[in-house]
């Protein structure tokens, strides 16, 4: 059961580690 945590959790974090650029981006065009 933990390791699968776990294996959610990395899939999370490969998610959110690849999505950040493009979120800052989009916030940066908000701010203009």
């Amino acid at each position: 059961m933990k390791y699968v945590f776990g294996a959610v959790l990395g899939g999370l974090a490969a998610v959110v580690a690849t999505s950040l650029p493009d979120v800052r981006r989009y916030l940066k065009m908000r701010a203009m």
